[in-house]
């Protein structure tokens, strides 16, 4: 009887698509890697983390030895089963061929050609699937991940499972615009980034990555803020980390006005897997002497490392 392996990736991302290609749950005559989400289950559907981003579509497993560059073994676009909270991978290798390995998995890659890659340096300089100004990432297509664990003795660890923490190559960021003053102020609200990426790099570069000024562009039109029950108006876009700060435009008509008002605020650096929650508040200063109206926003920014753990 072969020995059962598992690879477990720790992200918010837990389940398989429809679409998917599928295998039957293999046997014992084969090595079978387990893909997850063993920190979060479906109770973890929430306004934050939407079943619609909770995807795994395609799947590449790369293994190397331990510190080594060559990829020695590959398999790209494997089929996989599903389960209720996972996706099963078989493998037509006995533990014993393997020995101990670096484990490479890339999640959710698009058209990107993995299949030429012989190489862990190619795949340090192969881009994420690229979005265009009118392409906002997708969550229908899933988001491009990448993990790795280092040096797994597939013949001696006791372990039930490998252990492979993978990120999403974006960042999330949502956005609440509220009047405190007069929440009925506006009824027509939207935003727009500038200075966006249009992709990043599979492998995040060590001391961050640096993308040519020609790879950044500006939404093509603004997105809707959507009101809710609170007097508040919500949006929520993706964005590939970069190496520049990107710009918020915000667009409010007063009190049913033509005439469009503006207000900017510049974003932090978009970290990959990270989650922006940026709040921003607009109130009205108003010149007793001319009565002339001002407004000035209050901008707050939380935040979040991939485990949901405030930073800042």
């Amino acid at each position: 009887m072969r020995k059962i392996i598992y690879i477990t990736l720790l992200l918010l991302i837990y389940g398989c698509t429809k679409e998917s290609p599928l295998v039957e749950i293999p046997d014992d005559n084969a090595l079978t890697i387990r893909l997850s989400g063993s920190e979060f289950s479906t109770k973890t559907v929430d306004e934050d983390n939407p079943a619609s981003e909770q995807i795994i579509n395609s799947v590449a497993i790369m293994m190397t030895e331990p510190s080594s560059d060559e990829i020695t073994h590959s398999f790209i676009g494997i089929g996989f089963s599903r389960g209720d909270d996972h996706c099963i991978v078989s493998l037509p290798l006995e533990p014993e061929e393997l020995g101990t390995k670096d484990i490479h998995v890339v999640t959710n890659y698009g058209n990107v050609d993995l299949a030429s890659i012989t190489t862990i340096s190619q795949l340090k300089e192969t881009k994420t699937p690229a979005v265009n100004k009118t392409n906002n990432l997708n969550t229908a297509t899933g988001f491009c991940m990448y993990g790795m664990t280092s040096a797994y003795d597939f013949v001696n660890s006791e372990d039930s499972y490998v252990n492979v923490t993978v990120e999403r190559t974006c960042a999330k960021m949502r956005f609440t615009m509220s009047f405190p003053d007069d929440p009925d102020l506006s009824t027509d609200n939207s935003f727009l980034i500038t200075n966006a990426a249009s992709y990043t790099y599979i492998i995040e570069t060590i001391g961050g990555i640096a993308l040519p000024s020609e790879s950044y562009f500006n939404f093509a039109a603004p997105l809707e803020l959507v009101s809710n029950v609170n007097g508040e108006y919500i949006g929520t876009t993706y964005v590939y980390e970069a190496s520049s700060k990107p710009t918020v435009y915000f667009y409010t008509h007063f009190s049913g006005s033509t005439e469009e008002q503006t207000f900017i605020t510049t974003l932090p650096l978009p970290v990959r897997n990270y989650f922006y929650d940026i709040t921003v508040q607009i109130y009205e200063d108003n010149d007793t002497r001319t009565m002339h109206r001002n407004y000035r926003i209050k901008t707050e920014i939380t935040v979040y490392d991939g485990n949901g753990k405030i930073i800042s």
